[in-house]
Formats: C-alpha cells, sequence, structure tokens
C-alpha cells in the first residue's frame, strides 16, 4: 500500500475513533438513565427497548473495533 492510501486510512481511524467515543458518550447517558429507572418502570416496554439500545450501541462499539484493528493490519 502506497503512502497516499495509508494516510487516508488513518484519517479514517481517527474518524472511526471519534465516532467510537461519541457513542460510548450516549451509551454511558443510556446506562446511568436506565440505572436509574424506578423498578415500577423497569417492566414497561421503553425500558426494554432502552435496553435494546444498549446492545445496539456495544454492537456499534464493537464493530468500529473490529474496523479498526482490520485498518490497523491493513496498513501495517
Amino acid at each position: 500500500m502506497n503512502t497516499k492510501r495509508r494516510r487516508i486510512l488513518n484519517r479514517v481511524m481517527v474518524t472511526l475513533n471519534d465516532a467510537r467515543q461519541t457513542i460510548e458518550q450516549v451509551l454511558d447517558e443510556e446506562r446511568e438513565s436506565l440505572e436509574n429507572t424506578p423498578e415500577g418502570l423497569q417492566n414497561t416496554d421503553a425500558y426494554r427497548w432502552s435496553e435494546d439500545v444498549v446492545d445496539f450501541m456495544e454492537d456499534a462499539c464493537s464493530s468500529l473495533d473490529e474496523a479498526t484493528e482490520n485498518i490497523t493490519a491493513a496498513i501495517s
């Protein structure tokens, strides 16, 4: 791989890392919201949806980690 393409992929990695940090911030807020949900509301559809959202964001973070690892391998 030439230097130009390596630089492009390095910029992509920075963007992916920024996206992951943003998702982590939202994820932390969503987790905190879940933890502070009154017990009487924990069996609602909204609560279950929030749990699903946490799972989706955790999956997104894992996917971004995998993408970053793959790009790192490609430019090594």
